[in-house]
């Protein structure tokens, strides 16, 4: 019985639950060749460099030498990717001599919980983000970590990499300077230590600069000569579905600058950003109230730059905010981020621990867990938890765009057996 209540033991359950939802709805997602999600991944350089097309380019160079089926081969790798980041994120938190106040933030809608309430977020391309991340937070130990001889141009690479794959990265890229900082012990020694860090914002910029100024970025036959090409590969043109996917967005319009503008005042002056106030105080009060229990005196100086941190890296994300529509995916990496940096680097004061009595944790959690969830997309008001769960999975299953399957209708049987009607 112990071991079934151990707090290590649940978490091994949880994160297996989590992982076979992941699984489940991106098989889903990739068999209907979902025109957002699955065409992010197979954008390619059929018309010369654009946005997003390099994984593409490698991927269909693989798929054709390796003779494989392209949405088989697209599933087993986005698999291993959600694997891996599950694993180094167990790892780090099992680093942290888990405690109760911790499941606030794992637990928490807003962070490995956020696939489970919206499946439309499975599958995309931020878990190359995330797990480079969590991989990053698991390794370093030290202000020498990373520092080895080729290390700064494995960085430069993974840099420009990830730009090219996914532009938003770039949103992101501060945050291995922000650790690398957090475990120096001399700062005067900051730049010595950190090349590798700053080859990773360096070639990030880079990334960023090819995109911008390649000479077919413009091109607006892009997008059909990109569907034509993954097509061949028999895919379901679906894929392809006019401005309803990501393959349109793939040239810039001359005009991109003035339509940012515009869609970011229409954004602001219709839409009640009270929510993403909402959200961060959230995440904040449970920072606040994990912090209560940190080794203030030896992690004081920590704690001040974190908060330093993230002040700046709101600052940054708030320009993405406005001008996106999926705003809850970029938040959902930004809560991740800093949950691991929480696990890794602050540790409790266990004295503290005693005086707060668990039965008020664990009525936290529960509140946490229920009563609220962060929507991935175009919905700016935040949602009910688990008490909209039912009709949010109907949603999903019974929208099949055309594509039967027997475990939609084993989903659908079993939502029926909840009907009160």
């Amino acid at each position: 019985m112990k071991k079934i209540f151990n707090i290590n033991y649940l978490l091994n359950i949880f994160f297996i639950f989590i992982y076979l939802n992941y699984l489940f709805f991106l098989y889903r997602i990739i068999q209907r060749t979902n025109p957002w999600i699955v065409a992010d991944w197979l954008i390619n350089y059929e018309n010369g460099l654009i946005r997003r097309g390099l994984f593409g380019e490698i991927f269909f160079w693989f798929s054709e030498k390796l003779n494989f089926e392209i949405l088989n081969a697209l599933f087993i790798l986005i698999s291993i990717l959600v694997f891996i980041f599950y694993y180094l994120s167990l790892k780090i938190i099992k680093q942290a001599n888990i405690n109760l106040i911790y499941l606030l933030v794992i637990l928490s809608p807003a962070t490995f919980l956020f696939n489970f309430y919206d499946p439309l977020t499975v599958g995309r391309k931020e878990i190359l983000f995330l797990t480079f991340f969590a991989f990053y937070i698991y390794k370093i130990q030290n202000e020498f970590s990373f520092s080895e001889k080729y290390h700064f141009l494995i960085f430069f690479v993974i840099g420009i990499f990830l730009v090219l794959t996914h532009e938003l990265i770039v949103f992101y890229m501060f945050f291995p300077l922000f650790i690398k900082f957090l475990v120096i012990k001399e700062k005067k020694y900051f730049y010595i230590n950190s090349k590798s860090e700053l080859f990773f914002i360096f070639g990030c910029l880079i990334g960023l600069s090819i995109i911008i100024f390649s000479p077919t970025a413009f091109d607006p036959n892009t997008p059909k000569i990109i569907c034509e090409k993954i097509i061949t590969f028999n895919v379901n043109e679906n894929i392809c579905r006019g401005v309803n996917g990501a393959i349109y967005y793939t040239f810039l319009d001359k005009s991109m600058g003035h339509l940012i503008i515009s869609h970011t005042f229409d954004q602001i002056i219709n839409n009640n950003y009270y929510n993403y106030i909402f959200y961060l105080l959230i995440f904040i009060f449970s920072i606040l109230l994990i912090f209560s229990f940190v080794n203030l005196p030896k992690n004081k100086s920590n704690f001040f730059y974190l908060t330093i941190f993230n002040f700046f890296q709101i600052l940054i994300l708030c320009i993405l905010f406005v001008i996106v529509n999926d705003w809850g995916r970029y938040l959902n990496i930004y809560f991740i981020i800093n949950s691991l940096i929480l696990l890794k680097f602050f540790c409790f004061n266990q004295k503290k621990l005693k005086f707060f009595n668990s039965i008020i944790i664990l009525f936290l959690i529960v509140l946490n867990l229920t009563l609220w969830h962060m929507p991935h997309c175009c919905n700016k008001n935040f949602g009910n938890g688990f008490l909209s769960l039912k009709e949010r999975i109907e949603i999903r299953i019974k929208s099949s765009n055309g594509y039967e399957d027997k475990s939609r209708e084993f989903l659908i049987k079993v939502l029926s057996k909840f009907d009160t009607k």
